[in-house]
Protein backbone atom coordinates (compact mmCIF):
# COMPACT_ATOMS: atom_id res chain seq x y z
CA UNK A 1 0.00 0.00 0.00
CA UNK A 2 1.20 3.09 -0.94
CA UNK A 3 -0.14 7.05 0.54
CA UNK A 4 0.73 9.73 -1.23
CA UNK A 5 3.62 8.30 -3.19
CA UNK A 6 5.45 7.17 -0.35
CA UNK A 7 5.98 3.42 0.50
CA UNK A 8 5.15 1.57 3.61
CA UNK A 9 7.64 3.50 6.04
CA UNK A 10 6.40 5.22 9.23
CA UNK A 11 7.18 9.36 9.27
CA UNK A 12 9.31 8.85 12.28
CA UNK A 13 11.60 5.80 9.87
CA UNK A 14 11.49 7.62 7.07
CA UNK A 15 12.78 10.70 8.68
CA UNK A 16 15.90 8.59 10.60
CA UNK A 17 16.28 7.24 7.57
CA UNK A 18 16.99 10.71 5.76
CA UNK A 19 18.82 12.74 8.75
CA UNK A 20 21.73 9.66 8.99
CA UNK A 21 22.07 10.07 5.30
CA UNK A 22 22.56 13.89 5.63
CA UNK A 23 24.30 13.55 8.96
CA UNK A 24 27.18 10.77 7.13
CA UNK A 25 27.16 12.93 4.14
CA UNK A 26 27.92 16.21 5.11
CA UNK A 27 30.84 14.81 7.22
CA UNK A 28 32.40 12.88 4.16
CA UNK A 29 32.08 16.05 2.39
CA UNK A 30 33.90 17.83 4.60
CA UNK A 31 36.52 15.19 5.08
CA UNK A 32 36.95 15.77 1.62
CA UNK A 33 36.45 19.22 0.69
CA UNK A 34 37.57 20.81 4.05
CA UNK A 35 41.74 19.91 3.48
CA UNK A 36 40.81 21.60 -0.29
CA UNK A 37 39.45 24.53 0.77
CA UNK A 38 42.63 25.52 2.64
CA UNK A 39 44.97 24.20 -0.55
CA UNK A 40 42.57 26.75 -2.49
CA UNK A 41 43.13 29.64 -0.55
CA UNK A 42 46.71 29.24 -0.40
CA UNK A 43 46.91 29.42 -4.56
CA UNK A 44 44.64 31.91 -4.62
CA UNK A 45 44.35 34.04 -1.70
CA UNK A 46 44.91 37.36 -3.42
CA UNK A 47 42.03 36.69 -5.61
CA UNK A 48 39.17 35.76 -2.48
CA UNK A 49 40.97 38.72 -0.79
CA UNK A 50 40.02 40.98 -3.82
CA UNK A 51 36.56 39.14 -4.13
CA UNK A 52 36.12 40.55 -0.66
CA UNK A 53 37.26 43.96 -0.55
CA UNK A 54 34.97 44.21 -4.16
CA UNK A 55 31.74 43.68 -2.05
CA UNK A 56 33.34 45.58 0.44
CA UNK A 57 33.34 48.72 -2.30
CA UNK A 58 29.76 48.83 -2.92
CA UNK A 59 29.51 50.71 0.88
CA UNK A 60 32.10 52.08 1.56
CA UNK A 61 31.44 55.71 0.29
CA UNK A 62 28.08 55.65 2.58
CA UNK A 63 30.35 54.36 5.74
CA UNK A 64 32.70 57.33 4.31
CA UNK A 65 30.18 59.75 4.52
CA UNK A 66 28.62 58.49 7.41
CA UNK A 67 31.66 58.95 9.63
CA UNK A 68 32.30 62.76 8.19
CA UNK A 69 28.88 63.87 9.15
CA UNK A 70 29.23 62.06 12.56
CA UNK A 71 25.91 60.01 12.07
CA UNK A 72 28.05 57.01 12.66
CA UNK A 73 30.30 56.35 15.32
CA UNK A 74 33.74 55.03 14.51
CA UNK A 75 33.29 50.71 13.68
CA UNK A 76 33.20 48.64 16.51
CA UNK A 77 31.31 45.49 15.00
CA UNK A 78 31.46 44.45 11.28
CA UNK A 79 29.19 41.26 11.32
CA UNK A 80 28.98 38.48 8.50
CA UNK A 81 25.99 37.26 8.08
CA UNK A 82 25.60 33.73 6.14
CA UNK A 83 22.33 34.05 4.15
CA UNK A 84 20.59 30.33 3.83
CA UNK A 85 18.15 32.10 1.52
CA UNK A 86 21.04 31.90 -1.10
CA UNK A 87 20.83 27.70 -1.15
CA UNK A 88 17.77 28.19 -3.40
CA UNK A 89 19.18 30.66 -5.66
CA UNK A 90 22.45 28.80 -6.02
CA UNK A 91 24.48 31.20 -4.30
CA UNK A 92 26.52 31.49 -1.20
CA UNK A 93 26.12 34.92 0.23
CA UNK A 94 27.24 36.67 3.40
CA UNK A 95 26.23 40.05 4.12
CA UNK A 96 28.18 42.65 5.99
CA UNK A 97 27.08 44.95 8.39
CA UNK A 98 28.94 48.01 9.97
CA UNK A 99 28.22 49.03 13.27
CA UNK A 100 29.34 51.34 15.38
CA UNK A 101 29.30 51.23 19.50
CA UNK A 102 25.54 51.10 19.41
CA UNK A 103 25.53 47.85 17.65
CA UNK A 104 22.19 47.08 16.72
CA UNK A 105 20.56 49.97 18.06
CA UNK A 106 23.26 51.79 15.25
CA UNK A 107 20.16 53.67 13.12
CA UNK A 108 23.10 54.30 10.61
CA UNK A 109 22.79 50.54 8.28
CA UNK A 110 25.35 50.37 5.75
CA UNK A 111 25.74 46.76 4.32
CA UNK A 112 26.95 44.78 1.47
CA UNK A 113 26.75 40.80 0.06
CA UNK A 114 29.18 39.00 -0.47
CA UNK A 115 29.15 35.69 -3.02
CA UNK A 116 31.77 33.63 -1.81
CA UNK A 117 30.62 30.62 -4.00
CA UNK A 118 33.86 30.25 -5.77
CA UNK A 119 35.15 29.18 -2.64
CA UNK A 120 32.91 26.10 -2.97
CA UNK A 121 33.92 24.97 -6.92
CA UNK A 122 32.50 21.19 -6.61
CA UNK A 123 29.37 22.34 -5.10
CA UNK A 124 26.89 21.60 -8.08
CA UNK A 125 28.65 18.48 -9.04
CA UNK A 126 28.64 17.02 -4.86
CA UNK A 127 24.95 17.99 -4.75
CA UNK A 128 24.24 16.36 -8.07
CA UNK A 129 26.08 13.22 -6.48
CA UNK A 130 24.21 13.78 -2.99
CA UNK A 131 20.88 13.58 -4.90
CA UNK A 132 21.01 10.89 -6.91
CA UNK A 133 22.56 8.98 -3.58
CA UNK A 134 19.24 10.14 -1.50
CA UNK A 135 17.01 8.99 -4.48
CA UNK A 136 18.70 5.29 -3.72
CA UNK A 137 18.42 5.46 -0.29
CA UNK A 138 15.00 6.61 0.07
CA UNK A 139 12.17 5.95 -2.42
CA UNK A 140 9.70 8.05 -3.97
CA UNK A 141 12.12 11.70 -2.52
CA UNK A 142 9.99 14.21 -2.38
CA UNK A 143 10.91 17.93 -3.55
CA UNK A 144 10.79 19.74 -0.06
CA UNK A 145 13.61 17.07 0.72
CA UNK A 146 15.45 17.80 -1.93
CA UNK A 147 15.26 21.35 -1.03
CA UNK A 148 16.28 20.72 2.76
CA UNK A 149 19.44 18.71 1.16
CA UNK A 150 20.43 21.52 -0.88
CA UNK A 151 20.18 24.36 2.39
CA UNK A 152 21.91 21.83 4.71
CA UNK A 153 24.57 21.42 2.15
CA UNK A 154 24.96 25.13 2.13
CA UNK A 155 24.80 25.60 5.46
CA UNK A 156 27.80 23.07 5.85
CA UNK A 157 29.16 25.07 3.74
CA UNK A 158 29.17 28.33 5.30
CA UNK A 159 30.23 25.91 8.63
CA UNK A 160 33.49 25.37 6.72
CA UNK A 161 34.15 28.44 6.24
CA UNK A 162 34.90 30.18 9.34
CA UNK A 163 38.54 29.02 8.92
CA UNK A 164 38.86 30.57 5.91
CA UNK A 165 37.33 34.25 6.68
CA UNK A 166 39.54 34.10 9.72
CA UNK A 167 42.47 33.88 7.38
CA UNK A 168 41.16 36.76 4.64
CA UNK A 169 39.85 39.41 7.52
CA UNK A 170 43.69 39.14 8.91
CA UNK A 171 44.75 39.77 5.67
CA UNK A 172 46.65 42.90 5.22
CA UNK A 173 44.35 43.49 1.92
CA UNK A 174 41.43 43.75 3.91
CA UNK A 175 43.09 45.31 6.79
CA UNK A 176 44.07 48.25 5.29
CA UNK A 177 40.84 48.64 3.94
CA UNK A 178 38.47 48.25 6.74
CA UNK A 179 40.97 49.54 9.88
CA UNK A 180 40.67 53.51 8.68
CA UNK A 181 37.25 53.33 9.63
CA UNK A 182 37.45 51.18 12.87
CA UNK A 183 38.09 52.33 16.61
CA UNK A 184 40.68 51.33 18.86
CA UNK A 185 38.87 47.95 19.01
CA UNK A 186 36.62 46.15 16.71
CA UNK A 187 35.25 42.79 16.84
CA UNK A 188 34.57 40.61 13.81
CA UNK A 189 31.34 38.60 13.82
CA UNK A 190 30.31 35.62 12.50
CA UNK A 191 26.87 33.81 12.10
CA UNK A 192 23.60 32.92 10.57
CA UNK A 193 21.76 35.53 9.93
CA UNK A 194 19.35 37.07 12.49
CA UNK A 195 21.06 34.38 14.52
CA UNK A 196 23.70 35.12 17.78
CA UNK A 197 26.58 35.79 16.01
CA UNK A 198 29.67 34.04 17.25
CA UNK A 199 33.24 36.55 17.74
CA UNK A 200 35.55 35.63 15.34
CA UNK A 201 38.31 38.23 15.92
CA UNK A 202 39.35 41.13 18.59
CA UNK A 203 40.82 43.35 15.93
CA UNK A 204 42.58 46.10 18.38
CA UNK A 205 44.53 48.89 16.75
CA UNK A 206 47.73 48.16 14.92
CA UNK A 207 46.33 44.40 14.15
CA UNK A 208 48.24 42.24 11.72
Amino acid sequence: MQNRGYVLLSLEKRREQYNNFLTDSLLEYERIHAPQMKELLERQRQRYEESLCKAFDLSEDFLRSSLSSQRKGRLKYIHFSYLLSGALSEEHLIKLDFYDHRHYQDPEEIECFWNCKGLFPWYEEEYRNLEGNLRKEIPRIKSGELSRLRVALTSWDYLMLKPILMELVKGETFLQRICPYCGSTAYILYGGYLDMPEVLWEMKEGSK
